[in-house]
């Protein structure tokens, strides 16, 4: 049991964090003051609670800790089962939770002390932020291992037996350690079925289940969703997807929608009843109104926005290109009003329609000569994620452009089928798509014998040094290393991104220069002198978002070396322990050209999941345009976007060591002339030769193994 700190300050803050609301949760400081008022004490109110029952004669049985043989055998009538946890799941977690919170608590002390005149509030909010989290920390994990630890349990006879999962994550753990814990409780859940009716785990939520999971639990048509009425991220997006998907033969209610709901697992009629509105709701709860609500949408989906007036409701919807019918529903208070738009097929090999005009005069590469290259993608996948005369189009640029392009039909040979084809006419390979399209491996960055080395500390890196890496498809001879560069051009959903990046012009090197970089990184200076043009490095603090001129982001030359975030894509962010948020989405430009670099955390990460925490075959969850920066540079015509999908180490200082070398390396061989996808290339040549750079503790070294193996190359990078 972790005791709070002795500063009432920071003890009232770390109680709250345990909480885990978000801090824009609250309406005004005055809310959060109450909300700390009542956290700090709430420890104490849960024990006395118990206490008291206790002195009254209850029984009381506290899972984890008492044996629960008499509590199931005294509701043996009901069929109670208690499936889990096991105690080693719970160990788990409560170390993830303890870790998390001595952070918590080292980060309240140092903020309180270092400013004693902030007010409980601005603690709270610094803290609670998102930003808080930094490259050494998992940010999702406190809120993982405590919805982890809920128990698990079913009722009733066979044939009528109801699952309770509580806020269990059994799709996405969360927890570094817990993979196989949740594999194994997963198969204790589906061994005590069928289900007559499952209520969903932790409100919906992506997390909780997802179609591997749906899976263990074909034989059940009843389901359950309970959550708040307001809760723009719950049910979520995916979660109601696979309900809709398969509505012709279940049934699902929702609290948020459905009001109270009553389930009899026994009824041969009506086993859902409800208190409003109609089952089988699988209508996204809508965020809160936004000031950029009504900015252009991703074009691989369609999106609707809605604004409020005096007596109507405008729904203004913007269609990509490829769909050609849209059916648009609105529930309004008991009706329903349904629209259907068409959209006219496109051909781009004529030039008509939306798609063919916008690629009319477009070329590959803009037109300028390129090395032989093989492009690589999965046709019918790429059409899927972006459209058909989209996907259709971007692969005709590719051959009209005089390169190779190469179809791979099944993913689970990708690797195999490109190695067959790599041949020495081949300067570099492109891949076209997202990791659903073409998979990226999910790769142990650590030789074995360091991994020994390090033994349980490897749980100390965000990653546990297993990232995310494209660098096999350029692997010739089978031995995991590259001979050949490889990069990337995500798809996001979006036709624009993949159509733009792949027309992105050449990039001139003499026409200017951003860089904004954390002032605890010192380093970054040295880096910033490498970059042709006068203007300024920019430091945070004491520069933050707000001080910015987003026209200086839509330079040629862009570097940042700034703190990133695995949980939220769509911000970088500076100095701890303000952590102020320092560069975000809306500030890249809607129009540009040229190379980002970036020592930012998962910088270049494009799905949601880092690869830590997928087991192999889980589906992943792509993020589009508006979910992450480096693919809205892509969308806006950059040639390149080269960053991590792991956590960044910088060097101590001014050391040539952890992620100096990388960014020195990168950007001198940019300079000199090559192109971004093969400066980053000879940089790890290069890099690989000086490893270790002068570092002898295991640590170190491990660190600078992540780091040749992390660094990406998204967009044409030629």
């Amino acid at each position: 049991d972790r005791v709070l700190p002795d500063s009432p300050v920071a003890a009232r803050v770390v109680a709250a964090l345990r909480e885990e609301p978000r801090a824009d949760d609250f309406e005004d400081n005055a809310a959060i003051e109450r909300f700390l008022a009542d956290a700090v004490g709430l420890e104490k109110t849960y024990k006395d609670m118990i206490q008291a029952l206790a002195d009254a004669g209850t029984t009381v049985v506290r899972y984890g800790r008492d044996d629960i043989t008499a509590l199931v055998a005294e509701f043996a009538s009901t069929g109670l089962k208690v499936l889990g946890p096991t105690d080693e799941h719970l160990e788990i977690c409560r170390r993830a939770i303890a870790s998390s919170m001595q952070d918590a608590i080292d980060d309240a002390i140092r903020l309180v002390g270092s400013d004693a005149a902030l007010a409980d509030a601005d603690v709270y909010r610094r803290l609670a932020a998102d930003s808080m989290q930094d490259a050494t920390a998992d940010g999702s994990r406190l809120g993982a291992a405590l919805n982890d630890q809920s128990i698990v349990l079913s009722l009733g006879p066979a044939g009528k037996r109801v699952l309770l999962t509580g806020d269990m994550q059994f799709a996405d753990p969360g927890v570094s350690g817990l993979d196989a814990e949740m594999t194994a409780l997963r198969q204790v859940i589906a061994n005590a079925g069928p289900y007559r009716f499952i209520k969903l785990a932790h409100h919906g939520s992506h997390n909780g289940i997802d179609d591997d999971v749906r899976a263990q639990w074909s034989a059940t048509r009843l389901f359950g969703v309970s959550g708040g009425s307001a809760d723009p991220s719950h049910p979520a997006r995916e979660v109601l997807t696979l309900l809709k998907g398969e509505q012709a033969s279940i049934t699902w209610a929702r609290t948020d929608k459905n009001g109270r709901v009553e389930i009899r697992p026994a009824a041969t009629s009506a086993p859902l009843r409800i208190a409003k509105g109609s089952l089988n709701n699988s209508a996204v709860n809508p965020r809160p109104p936004q000031p950029n609500d009504l900015t252009a949408a991703p074009a691989g989906s369609a999106s609707v926005s809605t604004v409020t007036g005096t007596g109507h409701l405008e729904v203004i919807a913007r269609i990509p290109d490829h769909l050609r019918r849209v059916v648009i529903t609105v529930e309004s208070e008991g009706r329903t009003t349904t629209v259907s738009q068409v959209v006219r097929a496109n051909d781009p090999r004529t030039g008509t329609g939306p798609v063919g005009a916008r690629l009319v005069t477009r070329k590959l590469g803009a037109g300028r000569d390129l090395p032989a290259l093989l492009f690589v993608s999965n046709r019918n996948l790429l059409r899927a994620n972006i459209g058909r005369a989209e996907a259709d189009a971007a692969i005709s640029l590719v051959e009209n452009g005089g390169q190779h392009y190469l179809d791979v039909a099944d993913a689970r040979t990708a690797i195999d089928r490109v190695r067959e084809r790599l041949t020495d006419r081949y300067r570099g390979v492109v891949l076209l798509g997202g990791y659903d399209v073409l998979p990226a491996k999910r790769l142990d960055t650590l030789p074995p014998e360091i991994r020994e080395s390090l033994g349980d500390d490897a749980d100390d890196d965000a990653d546990d040094f297993i990232v995310w890496s494209d660098a096999l498809y350029g692997d010739n001879d089978s031995d995991d290393l590259p001979e050949l560069p490889v990069s990337r051009i995500p798809d996001g959903k979006s036709s624009d991104l993949v159509l733009n990046a792949l027309t992105a012009g050449h990039v001139n090197l003499q026409t200017g220069r951003f860089s904004l970089y954390n002032a605890k990184r010192p380093f970054a200076t040295d880096i910033v002198a490498l970059l042709p043009g006068a203007a300024a490095a920019i430091a945070s603090l004491p520069a933050s978002a707000d001080d910015l001129n987003s026209d200086g982001a839509g330079v040629p030359l862009v570097y940042f070396m700034l703190h990133g975030l695995d949980s939220d894509a769509t911000r970088f962010v500076g100095q701890e322990p303000e952590y102020p948020e320092a560069f975000n989405i809306d500030q890249v430009p809607a129009n540009g050209g040229g190379v980002v670099f970036t020592g930012c955390c998962w910088g270049a990460l494009t799905v949601r999941q880092i690869a830590s925490r997928v087991l192999p075959g889980r589906s992943l969850m792509a993020r589009t345009p508006d979910q992450s920066i480096a693919l809205r540079y892509l969308r806006s015509g950059y040639n390149a976007f080269v960053g991590c999908t792991g956590s960044h180490y910088s060097p101590p200082g001014n050391a040539m060591s952890h992620g100096k070398p990388m960014h020195v390396e990168f950007w001198t061989r940019l300079i000199g002339g090559l192109a971004p996808a093969e400066a980053l290339f000879q940089a790890k040549i290069q890099y690989l030769k000086d490893l270790p750079h002068e570092m002898e503790d295991v640590w170190d070294i491990a660190i600078e193994h992540k780091i040749l193996r992390q660094f990406t190359c998204l967009g044409l990078g030629w």
